[in-house]
This record gives C-alpha cells, structure tokens and sequence, in this order.
C-alpha cells in the first residue's frame, strides 16, 4: 500500500496544523521555501510576536531562527509557531533575548 503524498497545507490562524495532518496515512511535503514563506507569513499574522528581528532560514525541512526578541515568551512563541508548521522536520532556535539598547 502506497502513502499519498500532498502539497504543503496553509496552517490555521493559531499556527497550529490541519486535523488531516495527523493521519498516519498522509505524508506532507513542503519545498523549503514554502516552508519559509509560510512560517514567514504566521510570524507576520501574529499579534502577540514581534518577529520584525527574526530571519527564518529553511534547508531540507530544517528550520533555523535567528534574531532577537525582547522576552523568553516570544522567543518560545516563534519557536512554537515555527516547529508546528507543516513539514518541519526540526527547529533550530538562535533567537537572543534583548531590547531596545541591548547590547
């Protein structure tokens, strides 16, 4: 028996995954650029991150984020939002904490 094989689906407006990305039957696969652009494009969406610091680089399903952010919270947010995106097979987190005259 064969696995279907989908395009990248649009996360929800929470970040979160559709339903049908759990089924074990489904395997999703995202170019790493719609990968970026989607990760990009909930970084943007979100109201309670400030990614206006944060790049979003993608090899091979790798998800690297770097930047600053001015608390831990927004730091694990982004983390969050980006591990939860739909053919991210791991995150790598270099977001530093510090604001405004940090340094």
């Amino acid at each position: 028996m064969g696995t279907t094989v989908a395009v990248c689906p649009v996360m929800n407006r929470r970040g979160d995954s559709p339903a049908e990305l759990h089924a074990g039957s489904l395997s999703y696969r995202c170019s790493d650029e719609q990968l970026r652009e989607a990760i990009s494009e909930r970084l943007m969406q979100a109201d309670d991150i400030d990614s206006s610091a944060v790049t979003v680089r993608v090899l091979g399903g790798r998800v690297v984020l770097e930047g600053t952010v001015p608390d831990l919270h927004m730091k694990h947010a982004i983390e969050h939002l980006a591990d939860a995106a739909p053919g991210a097979q791991d995150v790598e987190n270099r977001i530093r904490i510090g604001g405004a005259g940090a340094g």
